[in-house]
């Protein structure tokens, strides 16, 4: 933090950035819904794998 930026700045600065990029909500905490949502491989997920990519 440079001697003309106060901490506040700093770290409001930065929550309004990934709040942007979606991974924390204004105040830092975690979004109210997530972006990224994982589930597991099934037998349709593999068929289009192979169907497109053309190897398991």
């Amino acid at each position: 933090v440079s001697a003309f930026e106060s901490e506040a700045n700093v770290r409001e600065e930065v929550n309004k950035r990934t709040c942007k990029a979606g991974y924390t909500n204004r105040e830092g905490g975690p979004p109210a819904s997530g972006r990224i949502i994982s589930k597991p491989a099934n037998d349709k997920y593999r068929k289009n794998y192979r169907r497109i990519f053309g190897h398991s």
